[in-house]
């Protein structure tokens, strides 16, 4: 496990550019590995930040530099699957807005396996302390319902297949020739 790595603190003028004579010392920026901060949050919540990573780069959300290592990564799929990311690492710069976007996909990660009915554990005090938000999981429970409604889950009656029909004269009817057979024959294909 890497620990998070701090850059040499910056000098800045307190006034202006060339001042000097009245430099402060900025606080040093935190930098942290992209599999530290993974590890950081439970597998199952792990899957809507592998998957929004490179959004979140590119539109200046996180500040990251890559790295040489490789990392391998468990978390679960959107059907709740065991799955592993494999690729490299990343450093970070440990900002309040990456740990914002972190808790926020973390969040999505929950939403997303619940509504694939992966058997995720939600508790009452989660969505009595606003972790999780209670309308909408309330509009998740009720898409799902909905679904059960449309496709019962209750085993149907079997029934019977009907008997092989027959033509006038007492023969079987010919069976129904499938639509993408070859219509050429042997003959023909000389």
């Amino acid at each position: 496990m890497h620990d998070p790595i701090t850059l040499p603190a910056a000098t800045l003028p307190e006034h202006g550019p060339g001042n000097r004579a009245a430099e402060q010392q900025a606080p040093a920026p935190t930098l942290i590995r992209l599999s530290t901060l993974l590890e950081s949050v439970a597998k199952e919540d792990r899957i809507k930040p592998l998957q929004e990573f490179e959004r979140a780069i590119h539109k200046g959300v996180i500040a990251a530099a890559p790295l040489h290592d490789t990392i391998t990564v468990p978390y679960l799929d959107a059907q709740g699957r065991d799955a592993t990311h494999e690729g490299t690492d990343d450093l970070l710069l440990d900002t309040p807005e990456l740990r914002a976007w972190l808790a926020t996909q973390v969040s999505e990660s929950r939403y997303l396996l619940i509504q694939n009915g992966a058997p995720i554990q939600i508790t009452q005090q989660q969505i009595e302390s606003g972790e999780l938000d209670f309308e909408r999981l309330s509009a998740i429970r009720k898409a799902v319902a909905g679904q059960r409604v449309q496709t019962p889950a209750a085993p149907q009656a079997k029934t019977s297949k009907p008997a092989a029909s027959k033509s006038k004269s007492g023969q079987k009817a010919p069976a129904a020739k499938a639509k993408d057979a070859p219509t050429t024959t042997p003959d023909a294909a000389k």
